[in-house]
């Protein structure tokens, strides 16, 4: 009976270890583990006591598992130990497993960081790390390039991505790291994105089927030297993708200084955007032909502060139907117009937004215009605009020939234009209407003045003496023969020697000269 309940109990315990490792979403034997530090170059299985020393390795083993065992029902997790990954095998990486024998690929992959690998595993998954966990391509190479892996999710977890370049030679790509367009999702959650660099897409290039997810994830002095989004370039993605609780910190681009979208189902909130630069369209965000899909949400409590660029300090919003909510923009400025957006044929709306100490020559805040007509307006309601500056017109806000709708209980405090102090809240051109055909602004619609043109150059001073002189002296000889002429007809009409009778008003001599009249007749 004594042995009878050691080895119930002994039953027990072994279940309430081992449980954990063989429940339906995570299993040991579908777990690989790679360390920088104590991982052998010859290990190829990367289990828990012999670690990889590199991450395709662990790539690699995942690709040949057992079916059997690591069933569709069941997530692949490939932990990582603390430390730095360079050279082969780290960076660049090269994901491409378009195949996994006898599965259908409803599981995920997670690529996790973990501070170390446990002598002892009891539970599955492991927890986060707190410690650094960096892949780093030392300015010599890109960092990764997945084209296909065979998985309904890809998720990296607490990873740091860091001096990555754009790849050079035969094996040339266009960002330090590409998400490839036969992707289903790829997340990323506590990721870092430092100092990495190219000539054309910046840090991350997505491709144009596949989702994602940045959630806690930073992006810093990341760029696009020559071409647009400093840190994220995305262009036709199909799927949605959320930026969610996340921060852009100084980076820079032609276009989009942290982030290039165009025709993209794309979602942000609960972000910041600081002191980013683009040379020429948007400083922070650069958004081309991006619609809102309905019944998805807005974009909500960002944060812009400090970025700068030709247009659109923070924001160039072109073509877009997006709704920004209580969002923040704060101290941004560009040299053209829109100290913080500048709206280009767009029907976006602005709801509950605060905009304080943006500055631009043209709309210290927000610049807006519409090459073509819109039968839509653009919406600015319930939005703050406080101490913003526009060196020439609209303090606030200058509208220039569009469909919008930008006086919706709007409050304008201390905002400035300091060669137009009329416009010190907004100006709006004649051709700023609602869709009824009214004045869009809250100070009314009127044109620019003439501008008067001084003549200073002695060469058209001379000019406008030689037209002027011969021009009048032709003027004054026309009055000249008219007053001639006119003198002319009077004598004609004037009789001649009748001196008339003061009563009478007839010559004294009168009948008598009558009389002579007749005779001669």
């Amino acid at each position: 009976m004594k042995n009878l309940l050691l080895y119930t109990i002994y039953l027990l315990i072994s279940i309430a270890v081992c449980l954990p490792l063989t429940n339906a979403d995570v299993n040991i034997d579908c777990s690989w583990f790679v360390d920088s530090v104590n991982g052998d170059p010859a290990n190829t299985l990367c289990t828990s006591t012999a670690p990889c020393k590199t991450i395709f390795s662990a790539f690699s083993a995942l690709s040949n598992t057992d079916g059997v065992k690591c069933n569709d029902t069941i997530d692949r997790y490939i932990y990582i130990a603390s430390g730095t990954y360079k050279g082969a095998g780290n960076a660049p990486l090269f994901i491409n497993f378009p195949y996994l024998p006898n599965q259908n690929s409803g599981f995920k992959v997670i690529v996790q960081a973990i501070d170390s690998i446990p002598a002892s595993i009891t539970t599955l998954p492991l927890s986060n790390g707190t410690l650094a966990t960096v892949v780093d391509a030392d300015g010599k190479s890109s960092l990764f390039l997945i084209s296909f892996i065979a998985t309904s999710r890809l998720v990296f977890i607490g990873l740091t991505f860091q001096n990555g370049v754009q790849q050079s030679g035969s094996a040339a790509i266009d960002s330090p790291m590409i998400i490839g367009s036969q992707m289903n999702e790829v997340m990323f959650i506590n990721c870092k994105f430092l100092n990495n660099k190219s000539m054309r897409y910046g840090a991350l290039s997505w491709g144009p089927l596949g989702g994602g997810r940045f959630e806690n994830c930073q992006f810093t002095n990341n760029q696009a030297v020559t071409g647009h989004g400093g840190a994220i370039h995305m262009n036709n993605m199909n799927s949605r993708t959320d930026i969610i609780n996340s921060k852009f910190l100084g980076n820079k681009a032609v276009k989009g200084g942290a982030l290039y979208a165009s025709l993209s189902n794309l979602v942000i909130q609960s972000t910041t955007f600081s002191n980013s630069t683009a040379s020429a369209d948007g400083g922070a965000l650069f958004l081309e032909s991006m619609t809102r899909v309905i019944g998805e949400e807005y974009w909500t409590d960002l944060t812009f502060q400090y970025n700068f660029a030709a247009r659109g300090g923070a924001i160039y919003d072109i073509g877009c139907v997006l709704s920004y909510q209580t969002s923040t923009f704060l101290n941004n400025s560009a040299s053209t117009n829109g100290g913080a957006i500048t709206f280009e044929n767009s029907v976006s709306a602005v709801n509950l937004g605060k905009f304080n100490g943006n500055t631009a020559p043209l709309g210290g805040a927000v610049y807006v215009f519409d090459p073509k007509p819109n039968d839509l307006p653009l919406v600015i309601k319930m939005t703050n605009f406080t101490d913003n500056i526009a060196s020439q017109m609209g303090g606030a806000m200058y509208c220039d020939s569009a469909t919008a709708t930008l006086n919706s209980s709007n409050i304008y405090t201390n905002n400035r234009a300091l060669t137009n102090q009329s416009s010190s809240t907004d100006y709006c051109t004649s051709t700023c209407l609602t869709t009824t055909k009214t004045c869009a602004c809250f100070s009314g619609c009127g044109l620019p003045p003439v501008p008067v043109k001084v003549i200073t150059d002695k060469r058209e001073t001379k000019i406008a003496i030689g037209i002027f002189l011969p021009v009048t002296a032709v003027l004054l000889g026309i009055v000249g023969f008219l007053l001639w002429k006119t003198n002319e007809k009077k004598k004609l009409q004037k009789p001649q020697n009748l001196s008339y009778d003061e009563i009478r008003l007839n010559s004294p001599n009168y009948e008598k000269q009558v009389d002579d009249q007749d005779q001669n007749l």
